[in-house]
């Protein structure tokens, strides 16, 4: 029998529901063109989440920090991240939402 099994047989008394805090995040380009996700040469326009605890979006505009400021509004948007510290991050393409995001930031 596997250890894991053996363990909540044994060891678990009771399973209690739990809530799993998920952030969903979308962003935005201001390109005329789908980036390479590698090169992430566009900066990003618009972040937005919504935390399913809270039940609110949050969203961060290029516009309010100035062009020269993206990097500045992506360090609010991982400082959120790290506040908030999700169980789970959601995406409707995480894939490029993610590597893009992560390209521009470092």
């Amino acid at each position: 029998m596997l250890f894991t099994k053996r363990y909540i047989i044994d060891g678990v008394q009771e399973f209690t529901k739990t809530f799993i805090k998920c952030l969903f995040i979308d962003i935005e380009i201001l390109a005329t063109e789908l980036p390479d996700t590698a090169k992430a040469n566009y900066p990003i326009s618009c972040v937005t989440i919504y935390n399913n605890f809270t039940r609110e979006y949050r969203t961060w505009f290029l516009a309010e920090y100035g062009i020269a400021n993206e990097q500045q509004m992506l360090d609010d948007l991982v400082d959120y991240i790290k506040i908030e510290s999700p169980d789970l991050l959601v995406a409707w393409n995480i894939d490029f939402d993610w590597q893009y995001m992560y390209n521009r930031i470092r």
